[in-house]
C-alpha cells in the first residue's frame, strides 16, 4: 500500500480530517467537563453509562457543543445524543449545509 499524497488511501484520509477535528474538539469539551483522561474518551463513550452524567450534564455538554461549533441542536435531537459518536454525527450533519451555502455564494 502506497502512502504517497496522490494515492487513493491518502486522499481518503484527508477527506475524514474534518470529522477528526470535530471529534477532537468535542472530546476536549467532554474531557474538560468531566475531568477525565482524554485517552479514555472514545467515540463510543456513553455520557451517562460510562462517565456518570446526569440529565443536567448532558444539557450542559450539548450547550458547550453548540457554543464551540456555532450551531443549534434541536431538543428532539438532544434526546438521541447518548455517546460522543452521536454528538459528532449530529454536529457534522448540521455543519455541512452551512459549508455548502458559503461555498456556493
Amino acid at each position: 500500500m502506497s502512502t504517497h499524497a496522490n494515492s487513493p488511501h491518502e486522499s481518503r484520509r484527508m477527506t475524514h480530517r474534518p470529522a477528526n477535528d470535530t471529534f477532537e474538539r468535542a472530546r476536549s469539551i467532554v474531557v474538560n467537563h468531566f475531568g477525565v483522561d482524554p485517552g479514555k474518551v472514545s467515540l463510543m463513550v456513553s455520557f451517562i453509562d460510562d462517565l456518570g452524567a446526569n440529565s443536567l450534564d448532558v444539557i450542559e455538554l450539548i450547550m458547550a457543543f453548540e457554543d464551540e461549533f456555532d450551531l443549534m441542536i434541536p431538543d428532539h435531537v438532544v434526546e438521541t445524543v447518548v455517546t460522543l459518536q452521536d454528538a459528532v454525527d449530529h454536529i457534522e450533519q448540521r455543519r455541512k449545509p452551512l459549508r455548502r451555502r458559503v461555498l456556493s455564494s
